[in-house]
């Protein structure tokens, strides 16, 4: 005795057609209404813990959704030490990380367009509470250089 099954293979393809895009609405409505309150405590207190310094931004933390999912902080001051004349050693006017959804959910980060376009020639990596490297601008120059020597690139020369 055996079954015989028959699977609606139209009807799958016809509630995927209309289930996914409607997820996809459901989930960016989502994102775009969480409170990031909780994660920007979270990331204050891992900044005094690797720092020492307390960090305050004016504006709660914000997600914008588009093209390049962001992460948006503004007015963020970076308090400076007890000993300084200056009570804050940095003064940013609007910080904004790029998120790139598929780098974080495979566990590596692309720490060079911030870099670039915040002038940070720094980059603290922590894992947990402790700090696991610093990425810095040569870090980045001998990348670039090494990817240039694997892909055959001719040397750069000097215009006179």
């Amino acid at each position: 005795m055996t079954l015989n099954i028959r699977i609606p293979w139209r009807r799958l393809v016809w509630a995927l057609v209309i289930l996914l895009p409607v997820a996809a609405v459901g989930v960016i409505l989502w994102l775009s209404t969480r409170d990031l309150s909780r994660y920007q405590t979270k990331l204050t207190e891992q900044i005094r813990k690797s720092t020492g310094r307390e960090l305050k931004a004016r504006v709660p933390l914000s997600v914008k959704l588009g093209r390049e999912p962001t992460l948006v902080a503004e007015g963020v001051t970076l308090s400076n030490a007890a000993w300084a004349k200056r009570p804050e050693l940095a003064k940013v006017r609007r910080l904004t990380l790029y998120l790139d959804p598929f780098s974080v959910f495979l566990g590596e980060a692309k720490v060079a367009k911030v870099m670039l376009e915040s002038r940070i020639h720094r980059v603290l990596i922590t894992k947990g509470d402790k700090l696991a490297g610093i990425v810095t601008t040569m870090d980045l120059l001998r990348a670039l250089i090494a990817l240039a020597k694997k892909s055959g690139a001719s040397r750069p020369r000097a215009h006179k």
